[in-house]
C-alpha cells in the first residue's frame, strides 16, 4: 500500500478533499454527518474538524472497465494541545507547590513525568541542571553517574497512538551523589500546538554525611614556635549543616573555641603540643576528622652538624638503664626508651659510614619510646638517642646509646 500523505489540521478547521468518493480507511466513520459536504465532483469538505476525523483517508473510483481504483491515502492529524507535564516520586504526584525533595546520599531515585490528553503524542525528556556551585571534579564524580537513566516503557500499540492517551516517562537515578544537591531535575515536553517547551521540575535536598578540612595558620611545613600566634581551621560540609568541635588527646581544648571552627592561640606554648582533631555531631551521630598531631618548638637547634658524641661513654653509663647491651631474639620485639625527661629521638648507626640514619621500620612516640617488632638480622647495631644538650640547648647530644644483638633461634642437633 502507498505511504499516506500527512495533512495537518487544528480542530474546527475547514477540509476540503478533491478526489472521487471520499471515506474514511477504517470505514467505521461515514460521512453522513451534516460537517462532510460531499461536491459534485467528488470532493469532500469536512467543516468543524473534530479529533476523531483524525486518521487516513483515501478516495476510490471506478475506471472504465468498471474497476475500483484506490488513490494515495491522506492522514489527516488533528492537532490537540496536551495539559501541562506533571511529575511522580514512588508513584505519588510531587506537589507543584513543593519543589525541595529531601533524599539520602547514596540512595536510588525513581521519577516518572506525565502528561495528559494531546495529539499527536507528546515528547518527553529528562535534563539535570547541576547547582553552580558544585565542583563535581573536587568531588571525583564523573558526569555520566549524575545524568538520568531514562527507562524505556513498552513498545507502542501496533494500531498507533491512541488520541488523548497523553504520554509517560520514567527515568532513575542509580546514585544519589552529594554534587546532586540543589540540582534541578526538568522533564521537558515538546509538542506542535507548543511555541515553547513546557516543563515540570524538581529540586534535590541531598542529606550527606560530614567531611572535614582542616587548615593552619601559619601553613603546613612552617615550624612553630613557642610564643608565635597560631590557628586552626575546620570546615565541615555537611547537610543539614553541622557545628565543628575541636578535641585534644580526645578531650577538651587549652584554649577557648569559637562556633566557625576556628582554635586560635594567641601566644602558643610547649603544653599544647598533642594530638587535635575536629568532630561534630550530625543527624544524632558523631562523626570525626583524622588526628592532627601539633608540635610545638620550644627552643632554637642546631641541626645542621653531627651531634657531639664525645662524652658517649659517660652518658650511657649514667643515663642508659639498658646497660648499653640488649640482646633479642629473631623474631621477637623490644622497646627503646630515652633518658627520664629528655625530648629525644633514636637513629640507628650505619656500619658503613659511621653516620646516624633515619629510622625506616618501627614506631617511634613523641615521648621519646622507639619499638620494634618481628626483629630481624638487619636491626642489630648501635642506637642512639639524639636530643639537646643538657648544658648547651643549642646543641645536640647522644643523649643514650644501645647495641642491639640479635640471636638467632637454636636447632637441636640431628643425629646421624
Amino acid at each position: 500500500m502507498q505511504d499516506p500523505v500527512s495533512s495537518i489540521l487544528d480542530p474546527f478547521h475547514p477540509l476540503r478533499v478533491s478526489a472521487c468518493v471520499v471515506h474514511a480507511m477504517d470505514r467505521t466513520s461515514r460521512v453522513t454527518d451534516y460537517r462532510f459536504i460531499k461536491e459534485a465532483n467528488g470532493a469532500l469538505t469536512i467543516t468543524n474538524v473534530m479529533l476523531e476525523d483524525d486518521g487516513k483517508w483515501q478516495c476510490e473510483a471506478e475506471n472504465t472497465r468498471r474497476y475500483t481504483e484506490n488513490a494515495r491515502p491522506v492522514k489527516l492529524v488533528v492537532l490537540d494541545r496536551p495539559k501541562p507535564p506533571y511529575l511522580l516520586i514512588d508513584s505519588r504526584r510531587l506537589d507543584a507547590s513543593n519543589l525541595f525533595v529531601p533524599v539520602k546520599e547514596n540512595s536510588e531515585l525513581n521519577l516518572a513525568c506525565v502528561s495528559e490528553g494531546g495529539n499527536p503524542r507528546p515528547t518527553l525528556t529528562w535534563e539535570v541542571l547541576l547547582s553552580p556551585g558544585v565542583d563535581r571534579h573536587a568531588q571525583k564524580v564523573s558526569a555520566e553517574v549524575l545524568e538520568l537513566e531514562e527507562i524505556k516503557g513498552e513498545k507502542v500499540d501496533k494500531d498507533g497512538y491512541k488520541i488523548n492517551s497523553g504520554a509517560k516517562s520514567e527515568a532513575r537515578l542509580p546514585a544519589v551523589y552529594r554534587a546532586h544537591h540543589n540540582a534541578r531535575i526538568l522533564c521537558v515536553m515538546e509538542h506542535p500546538t507548543l511555541k515553547i517547551r513546557q516543563n515540570a521540575s524538581l529540586l534535590l535536598d541531598v542529606q550527606y554525611t560530614p567531611s572535614f578540612a582542616i587548615s593552619r595558620t601559619p601553613g603546613f611545613g612552617y615550624p612553630l614556635r613557642e610564643g608565635i600566634e597560631v590557628s586552626l581551621k575546620c570546615d565541615v560540609d555537611s547537610n543539614p549543616p553541622s557545628t565543628p568541635r575541636w578535641q585534644k588527646d580526645d578531650g577538651d581544648t587549652p584554649v577557648p573555641q569559637t562556633g566557625d571552627g576556628f582554635l586560635n592561640f594567641t601566644s602558643i606554648r610547649r603544653e599544647h603540643s598533642g594530638w587535635y582533631k575536629c568532630t561534630s555531631r550530625h543527624l544524632n551521630f558523631q562523626y570525626s576528622s583524622i588526628g592532627y598531631y601539633l608540635s610545638v618548638r620550644f627552643d632554637s637547634v642546631d641541626v645542621t652538624s653531627e651531634p657531639d658524641d664525645q662524652d658517649v661513654s659517660v652518658a650511657a653509663a649514667s643515663h642508659n638503664p639498658n646497660k648499653g647491651q640488649l640482646e633479642v631474639q629473631l623474631g621477637g620485639a623490644v622497646t627503646l626508651q630515652c633518658p627520664q625527661g629528655s625530648l629525644g629521638c633514636w637513629s640507628h648507626l650505619d656500619p658503613i659510614s659511621a653516620r646516624l640514619r633515619g629510622l625506616g621500620y618501627g614506631s617511634s612516640q613523641p615521648t621519646g619510646q622507639f619499638s620494634l617488632k618481628d626483629v630481624m638480622y638487619q636491626d642489630a647495631g648501635m642506637y642512639k638517642c639524639v636530643g639537646q644538650s643538657p648544658t648547651n640547648k643549642k646543641k645536640l647530644e647522644v643523649l643514650q646509646s644501645v647495641t642491639l644483638s640479635v640471636k638467632g633461634c637454636e636447632f637441636p642437633e640431628v643425629q646421624q
